[in-house]
């Protein structure tokens, strides 16, 4: 396996959005969390804890703040009022060929989610077994441990190749990483990221 990581400029919204819309289309498994971001929220803009969640099927679901009092759930601003969801979840999507991620409308709605600020972590797989192509995109800081100490990593997406295929070990995620290239992003050394364990929301499992 080899690696490669760009950092991501910090809340460049067109940059974000620009990766979105890099994404071919065909053979991805899309897993992952976007969530609202702040200024939306307090404009009254967003159906607090109240999101979409994107697998096999589409749902609309309320994320349960464990221990928190407000566990208000918005499903009438969402449908009926228009607010934006708080969250947009996926999980699995695109694991069945051809489902959802294959739609031009859904990685535009992602991106478009982008430029309004949304932020979180999308992880995806490409090519089918044995290959090991994966891209894990982090929109804002992360947190992770090397020797019990703890560190963090700035925004940034890291691709994983599959070396045993020499003539193209990036596989489809390649017009990615050609995106990135043109969008000058600066590569960082990707042995000096802590790694985030990778865990779906509760909400969502």
């Amino acid at each position: 396996m080899i690696e490669l990581a760009f950092e991501l400029p910090q809340m460049n919204r067109e940059i974000r959005a620009e990766i979105v819309r890099a994404i071919p289309p065909e053979q991805i498994c899309l897993n992952g969390v976007l969530n609202a971001p702040r200024e939306l929220i307090e404009a009254g803009q967003v159906a607090i804890n109240t999101g979409h969640i994107f697998g096999r099927g589409h749902t609309i679901a309320a994320r349960a703040p464990i221990g928190k009092a407000d566990r208000s759930y918005d499903a009438y601003g969402l449908i009926f009022e228009r607010k934006l969801p708080d969250f947009l979840a996926f999980r699995d999507v695109g694991l069945i060929a051809g489902y959802m991620i294959g739609d031009e409308g859904f990685l535009r709605a992602i991106a478009e989610h982008l430029m309004r600020g949304y932020t979180g972590a999308l992880h995806l797989q490409f090519g089918t077994f044995p290959r090991l192509e994966r891209c894990n995109v982090f929109f804002e800081v992360t947190e992770g441990r090397r020797l019990g100490q703890k560190l963090t990593n700035p925004p940034h997406i890291i691709f994983s190749g599959d070396d045993r295929h020499a003539d193209n070990p990036w596989g489809r995620q390649q017009p990615i990483i050609d995106a990135c290239r043109k969008m000058k992003l600066v590569v960082i050394d990707h042995d000096l990221l802590v790694r985030p364990e990778i865990v779906p929301p509760a909400f969502i499992s």
